[in-house]
């Protein structure tokens, strides 16, 4: 039972590598940079990083998770066209994580390279209400040298620029376990 309850989870939400080791050449590429900033001050040891995101293909009724793990990457990834949604966002500083739920949606074409723009997800303070705002912009020329300076066999393709809309979005920061080792977080049993 649970074997097929993993096997299950596991169709249900793809993982996907951000930056893979030859630039995909087939099919749709989704393209463009995940930034993370930190808005506010904050007394925590770690900086923000994108842990992952989760894109929803709405022609296939399927979900895909792009692992990122870093506060600034690269992602070149193959995907079905079709229109996405930008789901869920999780934020991680250290042992500390947080996810938030985002409406933002994206186009793919077929066979070309679709340039996403760059992704900043400006993290506030962490305070109780903590907020995440995704700002899409357009720096498209740096993308490319710097995709260039690690893909060097990258063969000119059909490039075409469909940003996510809205610009920019702002929604709340939930955090989520696990909790750090940290003995007040953690729940005591008496026996």
């Amino acid at each position: 039972m649970l074997a097929s309850l993993i096997l299950l989870a596991q169709a249900c939400v793809g993982g996907l590598q951000p930056v893979p080791d030859t630039f995909p050449e087939k099919g749709s590429v989704a393209f463009g940079r995940i930034k993370v900033v930190l808005s506010g001050p904050s007394h925590r040891w770690y900086e923000p990083e994108v842990r992952f995101i989760e894109l929803y293909n709405r022609t296939l009724d399927k979900r895909f998770r792009l692992d990122v793990e870093s506060n600034e990457s690269l992602f070149a990834i193959s995907l079905p066209e079709g229109d996405y949604h930008l789901t869920r966002v999780q934020i991680m500083e250290g042992g500390f994580r947080g996810m938030a739920e985002l409406t933002t949606s994206f186009h793919l074409d077929a066979d070309t390279v679709n340039y996403l723009g760059t992704w900043t997800f400006s993290v506030g303070a962490p305070f109780y209400d903590r907020d995440i705002v995704l700002t899409v912009s357009s720096d498209m020329i740096q993308a490319l040298a710097e995709a260039h300076m690690i893909y060097q066999d990258l063969s000119p393709q059909t490039i075409r620029s469909n940003l996510a809309y809205p610009a920019e979005v702002q929604t709340r920061l939930f955090q989520v376990t696990p909790y750090p080792r940290v003995r007040w977080f953690q729940r005591q049993t008496t026996s």
